[in-house]
């Protein structure tokens, strides 16, 4: 049989004789993703949600939960993300994770409200009031989930502090200069298989800032958006488009779930 999703009931955190042999064992993990089609997703339930003063979690009951994330990874998941719900009648906060099969899987994860709401109308069942069947769920809920809490983050990077992102100043230092794309330019780079660079028109300090007020305008792109630029550029009647599709694959800032136009700036000077 092969599963398009499954969820684990029991928390990897629980500290039961068994937790050390279903979460740190690879073969559960390799039978998990082996039981499911390419747009499988798996999703447990990891226990009480993080604080901001919790310990790194290979210190802590969420060791499991880690060690569990890893062999999931193992074994074959593209990606792994966190979200936390108070709807569940715990008396709190509740973790919860999914493991996405592949990475198209991962791209719904990311749907605006109004996909997510769409997609609830066509696939459930309305009650005999004509309403949804749903209490706590709708598109705009979706939305809150898609990103970590402050408090997730805090501990994850208390446990990974390499990861990417985690070394990062999230602030902007008012005594550093900032260089503006007005002293920059774009021109034939000379390199091998490169055909445009960025240059500077002026010498820029160690530590400086470079065009950093104008990053704060980003304009993203979601999967679905980026998607309808791709048919659209590649159907005749858009055919005269299709540079802003090769200018958002060479030149934006590339996720799993949306391309940032602040790099592109730059290149529409």
């Amino acid at each position: 049989m092969v599963l398009s999703n499954f969820h684990l009931h029991s928390d990897p955190g629980d500290n039961v004789a068994f937790s050390d042999f279903l979460f740190d064992n690879q073969a559960f993990a390799d039978a998990m993703y082996g039981s499911m089609n390419e747009e499988g997703v798996f999703t447990a339930q990891t226990g009480q949600a993080s604080t901001l003063d919790d310990a790194n979690q290979m210190n802590s009951r969420d060791k499991f939960t880690v060690i569990f994330q890893e062999h999931l990874k193992e074994a074959g998941y593209e990606t792994i993300v966190s979200y936390e719900d108070a709807h569940g009648n715990f008396n709190g906060v509740w973790s919860f994770f999914c493991a996405f099969a592949s990475l198209s899987s991962k791209l719904r994860w990311y749907a605006n409200e109004a996909e997510v709401n769409l997609a609830i109308k066509k696939r459930m069942i309305k009650t005999t009031q004509g309403e949804s069947p749903l209490v706590y769920f709708d598109g705009a809920t979706m939305q809150i989930y898609q990103f970590p809490s402050r408090s997730e983050e805090v501990v994850f990077c208390r446990t990974f502090p390499d990861a990417f992102g985690c070394n990062i100043v999230h602030r902007i230092d008012p005594t550093k200069l900032d260089i503006t794309a007005a002293n920059l330019e774009i021109k034939p780079s000379g390199a091998v298989d490169v055909e445009l660079g960025v240059f500077t028109k002026v010498d820029i300090p160690k530590n400086s800032y470079v065009s950093m007020k104008d990053q704060t305008n980003d304009i993203y792109f979601p999967p679905s958006t980026y998607e309808l630029i791709q048919n659209f550029t590649k159907h005749p009647a858009g055919s005269d488009y299709a540079f802003l599709d090769e200018f958002l694959s060479s030149y934006g800032f590339g996720h799993h779930y949306f391309v940032s136009f602040s790099s592109l700036r730059l290149f529409s000077l």
